[in-house]
Order: structure tokens, then sequence, then C-alpha cells
């Protein structure tokens, strides 16, 4: 049990405790900028800030990209061991067709609903 002279030491201290509290909180008042440059400057990790711009950078190119048209070229050979003839297909004058065969093809492509799908990207990037 507590006893009226340790009741009155105990609020004295618990009084003195808010005051020392309150005034600490005053004297040791910083600003969020100087946190956020002691961080930058402290912090060792923070040197991978300039890899996440890079990657965020390479990333806005990418979908950039995107917009450009799409080029593919393809090929195909092939080679018959027999074609098919008509007789007398030559006194007629359908040729004889050649048993190797070559097909050249390009295509370029370019999607326009994309364009609004690239543009959302960037956004998000």
């Amino acid at each position: 049990m507590t006893t009226p002279k340790n009741r009155s030491i105990l609020l004295m201290l618990l009084i003195l405790m808010g005051f020392s509290q309150g005034s600490a909180q005053e004297l040791y008042s910083i600003s969020l900028d100087s946190c956020l440059a002691k961080a930058q400057t402290n912090y060792p990790q923070i040197q991978q800030y300039n890899l996440l711009t890079k990657a965020t950078d390479y990333s806005l190119e990418n979908a950039q990209k995107g917009k450009l048209p799409q080029v593919s070229i393809s090929g195909q050979a092939t080679y018959q061991s027999e074609v098919t003839s008509l007789p007398g297909g030559v006194a007629m004058g359908v040729p004889r067709l050649n048993k190797d065969q070559y097909k050249l093809y390009g295509e370029i492509n370019q999607p326009l609903t994309d364009l609004a799908v690239i543009k959302q990207q960037q956004k998000i990037i």
C-alpha cells in the first residue's frame, strides 16, 4: 500500500517526467526534408535508386517502341521428287513445273488499337 508521502513523491515524479518529455520534443524537432536528406546520405541501398530510375526509363522506351510498325520477312523453299504433268502438256502450251520452288514474302503490321493500350502502359510505368 502507498502512503500519502509516497503518493506525493510519485505525483511529483510524474509531473517532472511530463515536463521533461514536453521540453525534449521541442528541443529535437526536425523537418521531413532533413530526414530525407539524412536517409539519402546514410542509407546504403539508396544507391539503388538510380537503378530503379534507369529501369523505369528502359520500360518507357520499350513501351514507346510498341508504336513502331512490326516488320516480318519469311521464306520457304521446297523440292518435290516428282511433279504432276498433263499428257501432251508441252504441246498444249502448259509449261512443265520445276521440282524446286521458292517463296519469299514480307509483311508490315501496324495495329491501330494498340496505340491507346501503349499510352495507358506509359501512364502506369
